[in-house]
């Protein structure tokens, strides 16, 4: 893990809602080109991947309850941003 703030993610990034049940919606205020989510679990498994380019809408309504990371890989700079995400 590379240790990327919340607080620099809350830059870069908008995520919400946060807690989430059926949607989480992901905007990159960057908006520099595309970049890699993947949405995993707390052992590290992906339950859902894509690009971002510009703004998002992820289908959440099929996780279980419980806490997941959503990670952006930014294409550019490979640089890492990680958020906990609770589904409800």
């Amino acid at each position: 893990e590379t240790g990327i703030k919340d607080v620099e993610v809350d830059q870069n990034f908008t995520i919400y809602p946060n807690p989430a049940s059926d949607f989480i919606f992901v905007k990159d205020k960057m908006n520099e080109g595309k970049n890699s989510i993947v949405l995993m679990d707390v052992l590290g498994n992906s339950v859902w991947n894509g690009d971002l380019n510009g703004e998002l809408k992820i289908n959440t309504s099929h996780l279980a309850k419980g806490t997941y990371f959503l990670r952006i890989i930014h294409q550019k700079t490979g640089k890492v941003y990680s958020k906990k995400i609770a589904i409800q």
